[in-house]
């Protein structure tokens, strides 16, 4: 639940007009991130009225975000820490809540045939108020999303006939926002906003809003500081500002991958926090390799190698552009990029 002052103060607004709805747990908000961040900052689908109105983002700090399928709000610039990192094969814990001596989940080395418990040795991070650059990373199959029923979009606006209604709309061509298995169609997704479905469904703005991001919510995503390592298959690790979508693919813990699909820069008021199972920079990969939400990551201390002299931790991609960058869009002329963001051609 957020801790914004302006949240606060709107929330008891919205509970004065009427409204039943509280504060989402993190987790929710976590889940929308990326629409949250475009939505209170007016990129992307909110580029436009209206959410712009005379030149002004209308949006911002403390501006409620309805969450329908949770009946709960968001808000602007108030999202929550919790990324979770391993501490056993079945267990997991919100990263900034390590302390010192704690256990933690640690591939033995890059092959991560064999994971063991190791005390963390080093936990520090910032306040949950600091402002970050952060990088959200989206991975899964890049065409669809994650599977959505009817009763997805029910909320205290919508009710389960009407939601049904709404369904076999957003379901039946030619508009296949859903395919037929019940799952969210990216590429049409990205071509559309809340003004389109508002229109499209005979909704309010509200209503539509809350389907959209509904729609746009779900997939796996991971909100990381650039500078963070990600373990390739061939057991290199590579900073999270130079993945590339369609590309690069990240690790899960029995090797497995999955595809990045899109990465996306932004401003966010949430903690960063680092861990590490020494207090020097590593040596080699053995015992520094986590699970980020289940992803195969590099902890602090290879991090801190990977930009040290002489190091055996090299950084393979040193030269390599950064999200952003002209030169990262130069290199990948095959992605859909811009000034924050990068993602896959979906034809």
């Amino acid at each position: 639940m957020s801790d914004c002052s302006q949240c606060t103060e709107n929330l008891n607004r919205a509970h004065q007009s009427g409204s039943p709805w509280n504060m989402c747990p993190d987790e929710h908000c976590d889940e929308t991130i990326a629409i949250i961040h475009d939505y209170c900052h007016c990129q992307g689908p909110f580029s436009g009225f209206p959410y712009v109105q005379n030149g002004l983002c209308t949006t911002g700090p403390g501006t409620l975000i309805p969450i329908a399928s949770k009946s709960c709000y968001c808000c602007c610039d108030c999202t929550g820490n919790g990324m979770s990192i391993a501490t056993s094969d079945h267990d997991a814990r919100a990263i900034q809540e390590f302390n010192v001596n704690d256990l933690v989940w640690v591939a033995k080395d890059s092959s991560l045939k064999i994971w063991v418990q190791k005390p963390v040795l080093f936990s520090s991070g910032t306040g949950d108020q600091s402002e970050n650059k952060l990088f959200s990373v989206h991975f899964d199959d890049h065409k669809t999303r994650r599977h959505i029923t009817a009763k997805s979009f029910v909320s205290q606006a919508v009710t389960q006939q009407q939601a049904d209604a709404y369904y076999k709309i957003l379901s039946t061509p030619p508009n296949e926002f859903i395919n037929k298995n019940g799952r969210v169609n990216l590429a049409v997704i990205r071509q559309t906003n809340p003004v389109i479905i508002s229109e499209l469904l005979s909704v309010t703005e509200d209503v539509a809003t809350q389907i959209f991001i509904t729609l746009s919510s779900g997939s796996n995503h991971l909100l990381v500081p650039g500078a963070q390592p990600f373990l390739m298959k061939d057991g290199t690790l590579k900073q999270a500002e130079k993945l590339i979508p369609g590309k690069d693919v990240l690790l899960h813990q029995d090797g497995s991958t999955s595809p990045v699909i899109s990465l996306e820069a932004g401003i966010y008021k949430r903690g960063i926090h680092h861990l590490a199972t020494s207090v020097e920079k590593a040596t080699s990969l053995e015992d520094h390799l986590l699970l980020l939400n289940g992803i195969v990551i590099g902890d602090y201390a290879a991090q801190i190698a990977m930009s040290a002299q002489n190091s055996p931790i090299k950084d393979h991609y040193k030269d390599d552009p950064a999200l952003g960058s002209k030169a990262y869009n130069q290199a990948n002329s095959n992605l859909v990029t811009t000034a924050l963001s990068a993602h896959i051609k979906i034809k």
